[in-house]
């Protein structure tokens, strides 16, 4: 029952139905599903769990941001203000998704359902923008969004990254379905993820989607037949593709930069990609003013402003204008050197014990199968966000605790097998 309660809070964190639909956020939807979760995890005693290296770096981090917005200078930031009042929520959902999973068949019914919530929200999507809604006009054309965002200025590139972040779900889901029907509907999602990432207009999300088709895929790629289902799946998505999207993807790999306009939505596009380069080095310029706590979680986007000419009123009503755009600058630039060195601890400790359980034997080929695809799944999807937080500010998004929670509950399932088998890990 926990499980599938922790599945509705990823539906209720993944879509933000709220944002449509008024009766959710008065009816305290919220509340009353952490009530039930937590009798859920009381009645069942699942209120037992060793502490991983993880959480306790998790937990670190938290407390070190937690000081630092105590001594920021901009406690009053719109985003900073959001962290304060909601980031505990996260923490406490990260405690529920840990403790809620107990077993290796919850932890693929996890897995599997996250994949299922993000299908079902893109198709939604999708249904709506070929109806003429779920779309932000920018950069020179129409860039989808999901059907519930409420739009704004970083939409589109939420909802590529929501579609990315969903690939690896979905793959999974894929590799382990065992009816052909169920196979069919994985495919679907994976192919429904690669056609958000697309017309969400993202380059980042479609650089990080061609990077996984290259490592899952890479070996494979000499297989004609694989050959020929990309080439014609390639030319379909070109057909379709608006033309303002083929010339922001394509621009990436022309040889002739001086062929392609400046003006206009390619302007924009170059000085996008620019700013990001330069919130890296704006971050690490705001951590060198204030090395041990930063400005706190949130106020970089306005400390900026302290450093280099953003151009941009400080004052303005829309902070994402201000953003660093670079999960690294954002890192240095809100926790220091201090917080960002925990955050490297915490990612680096994630990937070598998910190394290990890639590798690892269980009692039964089933169980083995499902740790070490889990394991897999979990390592690609964190090396693809690290690769997208070149180009966003993305620290903050609870994707990052549902990877470390899953982690988590695998390695800590790994050492409950060992234990019963009398082996040691």
């Amino acid at each position: 029952m926990s499980t599938w309660l922790v599945l509705i809070y990823v539906w209720l964190l993944t879509t933000t139905p709220q944002v449509r639909f008024g009766i959710i956020a008065d009816s305290h939807f919220e509340r009353i599903l952490v009530a039930l979760i937590v009798l859920s995890l009381l009645a069942g005693r699942r209120i037992e769990r060793s502490l991983n290296l993880a959480t306790v770096l998790l937990i670190c981090f938290f407390l070190w941001a937690l000081v630092g917005y105590l001594q920021s200078p901009y406690q009053d930031a719109v985003t900073a203000v959001w962290w304060i009042e909601n980031y505990w929520k996260l923490m406490l959902f990260y405690f529920f998704l840990v403790l809620g999973i107990r077993s290796i068949r919850d932890l693929e019914v996890f897995v599997i359902g996250v994949a299922v919530i993000s299908f079902g929200y893109q198709l939604l999507s999708w249904r709506d923008f070929l109806a003429g809604g779920s779309y932000v006009y920018q950069q020179g054309g129409k860039r989808m969004i999901g059907v519930w965002s409420g739009g704004g200025i970083g939409a589109a590139n939420a909802y590529g990254l929501l579609a990315l972040y969903s690939l690896p779900f979905a793959q999974y889901w894929l590799m382990s379905a065992r009816r052909v029907d169920m196979k069919w509907l994985a495919l679907g999602s994976m192919a429904v993820c690669f056609a958000s990432v697309i017309f969400s207009g993202s380059r980042a999300a479609m650089v990080c989607a061609v990077v996984f088709v290259l490592i899952i895929y890479g070996k494979r790629l000499l297989n004609v037949r694989l050959l020929l289902t990309l080439a014609v799946g390639g030319a379909i998505a070109f057909s379709v593709m608006p033309e303002h999207l083929r010339h922001r993807y394509f621009d990436l790999i022309l040889v002739n930069q001086d062929a392609v306009s400046r003006e206009g939505a390619d302007r924009l596009a170059e000085e996008s990609a620019q700013s990001r380069k330069q919130g890296l080095l704006d971050g690490f310029s705001l951590a060198q003013r204030r090395p041990i706590f930063g400005y706190g979680p949130g106020a970089s986007a306005l400390a900026r402003a302290e450093v280099g000419d953003t151009n941009i009123p400080v004052a303005g009503d829309d902070p994402e204008a201000l953003q660093l755009h670079n999960l690294y600058g954002q890192v240095m630039a809100e926790t220091g050197f201090v917080g960002t060195s925990i955050f490297a601890a915490l990612v680096a400790a994630t990937l070598i014990q998910l190394r290990k359980a890639r590798r690892v034997r269980l009692d039964t080929a089933e169980a083995t199968k499902i740790v070490n695809g889990v394991a897999g799944l979990i390592s690609m999807t964190i090396v693809l966000l690290l690769i997208y937080g070149l180009t966003a500010h993305s620290l903050y998004r609870f994707y990052w605790l549902v990877l470390f929670a899953v982690h988590v509950v695998l390695m800590d399932l790994i050492i409950d097998d060992k234990s019963k088998a009398g082996r040691r890990y």
